[in-house]
C-alpha cells in the first residue's frame, strides 16, 4: 500500500503517553499500530492488556522463545511489519546471532533445544491457512510442554494472528527503530566490476556490509575496480572454481545468498535464475533503453528502424539496452547480441538445462 489505511496518532495525550512508555520499555519505541488501535482507545487497552497476559512468563517458556514464536508465525502469515519488531524484540531479549541466523534452519540447528525445535514446528503448522496442526504434531508438542506451557505458545501465535491481519490490512509503516534489526549484509556478484562498483556505493550509503563475489581471473583483469570496491567498503570475494569467472561468482553469490537469506539482501547484477531476478535485472538497468527510446522520440518523433547491438556477458547491460523494444516488430526494432565465442549458448544451439534454479540455454 502507498500510504496506510488510516494514519497513526500523532497528538500524544496524557493515555498514549501511558502506552508510548511501557513499549519503550518493552520494545525501544512505541509501534505505530498501537498510535493506530488508540483512535478507539478500547481497542488499545484490549490489545494491551492481552499482550501483556500473553507475554508473561508462568512456565519454562522465555520472553526470547515468545518472540521467536512470533516471529516464525508472522513470518508464515507475510507480515514484514510484525517480522521486524518480532525479531527485534528477540535481539532485546537475549536471542544470539547463531539463533537469529539459524531460525529457519531449526529442525538440523545446534542452537536450539529439542523442546524449542518442537514447539517452532507447532507454530509454523498453526500459523498456516488452512491449519496444518495433526496428531503427529500434537503429540509431540505434549511430550516436551505441559498444558499451561502449551497455552502460552497458542497464545503467542494467536495475538501475532490478530496482529498480523491488523498491519498486513491496515499498511502500517515500519518503524526507523524496527528497521535497524532487518538484514545488514547484501550480496552481489560482478563480472568486469561496473556493477560491482555500484553495489559497493549503494551498500555504503544505506550501511549494508557488501560481499562482491568475483571471479579470480575477473580480479586479475579488472584491477581498478576491485580496488575502488574494496575502497569504498565492500569485501570482494574471490571464487577460483571453475572457469574463474562471471557464471561461477554468480553460483558462489546464490550459495551464499541461500544460506544466509535471513540477514542478506540478494543484489542481482546478472540475467540469471528465476523470473523475478531477471524481472529485478530488468527494471535496474532499464533506464538505458528509457532513455534511448526519448532521445529518439525527441530527435525524429518517432521510433525509427533501429538495430540495436550489445555485448551479452552476464546479460544485464544488452536486457537493459532492449527492455523498452523488446515487443516491437523485429523488422522495426531488430536485436542483436555478441557473445564470446566460447561462451555463447544463444548462438551454438545450446541445449535446454537448469542452471541456478532456472531453466535456459546452456553450454555442455
Amino acid at each position: 500500500m502507498k500510504k496506510p489505511l488510516v494514519s497513526p496518532l500523532k497528538e500524544e495525550s496524557p493515555e498514549l503517553k501511558k502506552l508510548i512508555k511501557f513499549y519503550d520499555e518493552t520494545l525501544g519505541f512505541c509501534p505505530n499500530s498501537v498510535k493506530t488501535m488508540f483512535i478507539r482507545p478500547e481497542i488499545a487497552y484490549a490489545f494491551i492488556n492481552l499482550n501483556k497476559a500473553v507475554m508473561e512468563n508462568k512456565g519454562r517458556l522465555s520472553s526470547k522463545m515468545k518472540r521467536l514464536i512470533g516471529y516464525i508465525a508472522s513470518t508464515v502469515s507475510g507480515c514484514n511489519y510484525c517480522r521486524a519488531h518480532t525479531i527485534r524484540a528477540a535481539e532485546r531479549y537475549g536471542a544470539n546471532r547463531d539463533q537469529l541466523n539459524d531460525i529457519w534452519d531449526f529442525r538440523t540447528s545446534k542452537s536450539f533445544k529439542q523442546k524449542e525445535k518442537v514447539a517452532f514446528e507447532f507454530t509454523i503448522a498453526a500459523s498456516s491457512i488452512p491449519n496444518q496442526v495433526n496428531e503427529v504434531i500434537s503429540d509431540d508438542l505434549r511430550k516436551h510442554w505441559d498444558d499451561g506451557e502449551i497455552v502460552e505458545i497458542l497464545g503467542v501465535i494467536s495475538l501475532f494472528g490478530f496482529l498480523n491481519r491488523w498491519n498486513d490490512s491496515m499498511g502500517t509503516r515500519i518503524e526507523e527503530d524496527a528497521n535497524k534489526s532487518g538484514k545488514k549484509f547484501i550480496a552481489g556478484d560482478t563480472g568486469a566490476g561496473m556493477f560491482g562498483k555500484n553495489l559497493a556505493l549503494a551498500a555504503k550509503e544505506m550501511k549494508l556490509s557488501a560481499k562482491i563475489f568475483m571471479g579470480t581471473k575477473d580480479i586479475s583483469r579488472q584491477a581498478p575496480n576491485v580496488k575502488f570496491m574494496r575502497e569504498a567498503g565492500a569485501e570482494v570475494v574471490p571464487v577460483d572454481s571453475g572457469s574463474k569467472t562471471l557464471v561461477d561468482a554468480v553460483s558462489e553469490c546464490m550459495r551464499y545468498y541461500v544460506s544466509n537469506c535471513d540477514t542478506t539482501h540478494l543484489a542481482v547484477g546478472s540475467a540469471i535464475g528465476c523470473n523475478i531476478f531477471l524481472k529485478i535485472c530488468a527494471w535496474s538497468t532499464s533506464q538505458i533503453s528509457k532513455e534511448l527510446k526519448k532521445q529518439l522520440i525527441k530527435e525524429f518523433g518517432e521510433v525509427p528502424k533501429l538495430k540495436l547491438i550489445n555485448v551479452i556477458g552476464g546479460g544485464s547491460s544488452a536486457l537493459g539496452f532492449w527492455n523498452e523494444f523488446i515487443d516491437y516488430d523485429k523488422k522495426h526494432v531488430e536485436l542483436v547480441g555478441v557473445e564470446a565465442k566460447y561462451a555463447a549458448p544463444l548462438a551454438t544451439n545450446a541445449k535446454v538445462a537448469i542452471l541456478h534454479g532456472a531453466a535456459q540455454y546452456c553450454l555442455t
